[in-house]
C-alpha cells in the first residue's frame, strides 16, 4: 500500500473528526451568544459533547458579553490544530501566525454557514410543520431571532411575508465576502 493512501486517509480522518467536533464547539458558542434554549434536547447534546474540552477551562476564564472565552480558545486551538495537521500531512511547515488567522477565518465562515443553515431550516419548517414546538424548530428560531430582530426594525412591514430572512442571508453572505475572505487571504500571505 502506498503512503499516499495512508496520508489521504489520515487527512480525511483528521478533517472529519476534528471538523465535526469543532462544529459542536462553534454551535455551543453560538447558542450561548444568542441565548438559545438551554433545555432544548439539541442544546443539551451539544453541551454534553463539548463539556470534556471546555468544562474545566470555562471555570478558569471569564465570560464577556455572553461570549465564553474558553469556548473561543478551544475552537481556535482545535481549528488551528486541524489545519496544522493537514499542512504537515501534505509535507508543509505550518506557521503559528498563519494558522491563527486561518483558524479565525474558518471559524467565522463556519458560524456564518450555521446561521444560513438555521435560517433556511426555520423557513422550511415554517412551511412544512404546523408545530413550532419541535425541538429543531425552536432551536432554529432562538438561534436566528437575535439576528433577524434588528433587521426587521429597518424593514417595512410586509405582513404576511417576512423578508428579513432574505435580507439577513444577503448580510451574512456580504460578511463572508468582505470579512472572512480577506482574513483567509491574509492567512495565506503570512503562512
Amino acid at each position: 500500500m502506498s503512503t499516499g493512501y495512508l496520508i489521504d486517509a489520515a487527512m480525511f480522518f483528521a478533517d472529519t473528526v476534528l471538523g465535526f467536533y469543532i462544529t459542536i464547539i462553534v454551535l455551543r458558542l453560538l447558542f450561548q451568544a444568542t441565548k438559545a434554549d438551554f433545555y432544548n434536547p439539541i442544546s443539551q447534546m451539544v453541551i454534553k459533547l463539548s463539556n470534556p474540552s471546555i468544562g474545566y477551562l470555562s471555570r478558569l476564564l471569564p465570560t464577556i458579553w455572553r461570549i465564553d472565552i474558553a469556548t473561543i480558545l478551544v475552537a481556535l486551538f482545535l481549528e488551528g490544530g486541524r489545519i496544522g495537521i493537514i499542512i504537515l500531512l501534505e509535507g508543509g511547515q505550518p506557521r503559528i501566525a498563519g494558522l491563527a488567522v486561518e483558524a479565525l477565518a474558518n471559524l467565522l465562515r463556519l458560524s456564518i454557514w450555521i446561521f444560513i443553515f438555521a435560517i433556511f431550516l426555520r423557513a422550511i419548517l415554517s412551511w412544512v410543520s404546523t408545530s413550532i414546538n419541535h425541538p429543531m424548530s425552536r432551536l432554529a428560531v432562538s438561534l436566528t431571532e437575535p439576528l433577524m430582530q434588528p433587521v426587521r426594525r429597518f424593514l417595512p412591514n410586509t405582513h404576511p411575508i417576512d423578508i428579513s430572512p432574505i435580507v439577513l442571508f444577503i448580510i451574512l453572505m456580504l460578511a463572508r465576502k468582505l470579512i472572512v475572505q480577506p482574513l483567509a487571504d491574509i492567512a495565506r500571505i503570512i503562512s
